[in-house]
């Protein structure tokens, strides 16, 4: 079931970022722990809170990373398959979307002092964001 703005919203409210939203809806259908998981992506928003890659973006990479990953030396055919799924949701991300960079899609610059709260006041991450939540869950279970 697709999360919905408002359950999103909810969560950013609660300090519940994008990465973590993403791991929160997959981490147990992939046997991880879900709070294990969330407090790993917990960095993650916000584009690692500099306005970088998409939060939404890297807790879709940590999911490709939970089913498609490897620990093996030498595990040539497991990385191959994570270096495609990883190619396949962000071709699929930036022909949906424009672009991997949060700044860009948010159009504020969180590295810039004071520009975080400023998105915040301003509505857009409420009004924007949960939408790249969506997009990036929707094109995961289209390639998971």
């Amino acid at each position: 079931m697709m999360l919905s703005k408002d359950q999103i919203n909810h969560g950013f409210n609660g300090h519940i970022n994008c990465a973590m939203h993403i791991v929160q809806e997959w981490s147990e259908k992939l046997g991880y722990d879900k709070k294990d998981s969330m407090r790993m992506a917990s960095p993650f928003g916000g584009g690692f809170w500099r306005g970088d890659n998409c939060g939404a973006v890297c807790g879709s990479m940590m999911v490709i990373g939970m089913k498609y990953g490897h620990c093996d030396h030498g595990d040539e055919d497991g990385n191959n398959t994570m270096i495609a799924k990883t190619h396949e949701f962000t071709k699929a991300f930036i022909e949906k979307n424009g672009t991997l960079t949060c700044r860009e899609l948010v159009q504020y610059d969180f590295s810039v002092d004071g520009e975080l709260e400023k998105a915040f006041e301003s509505g857009r991450i409420a009004d924007f964001c949960p939408g790249m939540v969506q997009s990036a869950l929707e094109i995961l279970e289209s390639i998971m």
